[in-house]
């Protein structure tokens, strides 16, 4: 049985995303309050006895040529990964309120590993495209690291670390580097140690705005973390969790302040400070590429490796095309703009 919510009716399907073992916050109507420029619908897929077995939480967004739009799925959905039949009633139902809205796919990027052949293969027998991508190209990173912080506390985390890692935590705290919770007020010091960072690393930053959206529609599940030396902000961090995962969004620091090693006891603090709140995984988000050598990005592969994190290459991008022909024409649109 599907049910269908509004982003105002979430309750139930938030609950369900939040007591299963593959919840994601990006589920649920949260990030859709962060997500205004798509609208959020939730999907409740019940056994006949009226338990909840599934979810799914869909972000639409119309295309700026107004004929469709597209209808996707952050790391969703949510159900137990062998009960291929609620997947599927769920699928179906997504592709039924796809059709209904007009549009032209049905994107997915489930946390299911690359090594799940069958999975895959599974779905391709229903008709979805898999993207594996190992840049930033993709919705959302393909390549993570995780950390399992089940059964820790944060003196067997930091024993845990790398020798290196664990030097670097107790180093920024010789050298007087302290640790606090930050406010929404004080996201234009943090969007500014961003920017600076973007300019060190050669990347575009995201907006002060975006940052408030991120904080104001997570709500108590969203925090802001700075490190301080001399009385002076020298890094940040924004993570969020949801249920029993925490998920690190965004870090920054002050390129002169890499000496006393903020960043490794900000996370030290902030991994510690999930444990307090119940999580047993923290996710340090995307890598490019995989962890070898030749690699040119494999200095961050060492970074999150340091934390005892584990690499993990989930199965990809799922594309399952409704409207062929603005599916081709979109696709035309965006290279010629490239």
């Amino acid at each position: 049985m599907i049910e269908i919510f509004g982003i105002n009716q979430s309750q139930e399907v938030d609950r369900f995303i939040e007591s299963h073992p593959k919840g994601h916050f990006m589920q649920t109507s949260y990030w859709g309050r962060v997500k205004t420029e798509w609208e959020w619908i939730g999907v409740l897929c019940k056994d006949d006895s009226g338990k909840a077995k599934g979810a799914m939480g869909l972000l639409y967004r119309p295309l700026s040529i107004g004929i469709s739009g597209l209808l996707y799925a952050p790391r969703g959905p949510v159900c137990d990964r062998d009960d291929l039949q609620t997947f599927e009633e769920l699928i179906n139902a997504a592709k039924a309120i796809g059709k209904k809205r007009g549009a032209y796919t049905l994107r997915l990027d489930p946390e299911i590993p690359e090594d799940d052949v069958e999975f895959a293969d599974y779905c391709r027998g229903l008709g979805f495209q898999i993207d594996q991508a190992s840049d930033y190209s993709l919705f959302q990173p393909r390549l993570v690291y995780q950390l399992s912080l089940k059964d820790k506390t944060p003196e067997t985390l930091l024993a845990s670390y790398h020798r290196s890692t664990r030097y670097n935590v107790n180093l920024a705290v010789r050298r007087g580097v302290t640790i606090r919770r930050g406010t929404v007020d004080e996201l234009p010091i943090f969007s500014a140690l961003m920017e600076e960072t973007a300019a060190k690393n050669e990347f575009h930053p995201r907006s002060k705005a975006y940052f408030e959206l991120l904080m104001k529609g997570m709500g108590d599940y969203a925090r802001l973390y700075f490190a301080s030396l001399n009385d002076k902000l020298v890094a940040g961090a924004i993570v969020v969790y949801y249920g029993k995962k925490a998920n690190l969004m965004y870090s920054c620091s002050t390129p002169d302040s890499f000496k006393d090693r903020p960043n490794e006891l900000l996370q030290w603090t902030i991994q510690s400070d999930m444990i307090e709140l119940g999580c047993d995984l923290y996710d340090f988000r995307g890598v490019e590429g995989y962890p070898e050598e030749d690699n040119p990005k494999i200095g961050l592969h060492k970074y999150k490796q340091g934390y005892d994190s584990q690499f993990l290459a989930f199965v990809g991008q799922l594309d399952y095309v409704l409207r062929p022909m603005v599916a081709k024409l979109y696709k035309f649109l965006t290279q010629k703009k490239r």
